[in-house]
């Protein structure tokens, strides 16, 4: 997860929003956060797509920004399969992390991509600290 944020703020203009987030960083999807640091929405960088150039200036980003939900947000305590398997759902590569609609930062695919690469050479380094799920007592006859 990165806790240090690129966030829009809901008022800022379409102009500002492509030349200091979309075209400086080249995500997808960026926060719309506001002043007092609740979480209002996402913001996708296609949005500028449905917007004339010409009106950017007077567009504010978060009037066009989708609200958060189940598909684009995820719990801190959320673990990684839980967020793979989202952003696997809903075609995504970066979620929110949210509580309480304050934004505690971005898991990317990126982010589990290294998780599960670091997962899987421990297991493969050390198998003898593999856990395997209990089974079930065979009956008695």
């Amino acid at each position: 997860m990165n806790a240090t944020l690129d966030v829009v703020a809901p008022s800022e203009p379409l102009d500002e929003f492509a030349r200091y987030h979309v075209y400086r960083l080249y995500h997808k999807a960026f926060p719309v956060v506001s002043g007092g640091g609740e979480v209002v929405g996402c913001v996708r960088s296609a949005v500028l797509e449905t917007v004339p150039p010409a009106r950017w200036p007077f567009t504010p980003g978060g009037e066009l920004a989708s609200p958060c939900n189940t598909s684009n947000t995820v719990l801190p305590t959320a673990d990684a399969w839980d967020a793979f398997s989202r952003m696997n759902e809903n075609g995504t590569s970066r979620l929110l992390v949210v509580e309480n609609h304050r934004l505690w930062g971005i898991v990317t695919l990126n982010d589990l991509l290294r998780f599960l690469a670091i997962e899987f050479r421990d297991r493969a380094a050390w198998p003898e600290c593999q856990t395997t799920p209990p089974t079930e007592p065979d009956e008695p006859n």
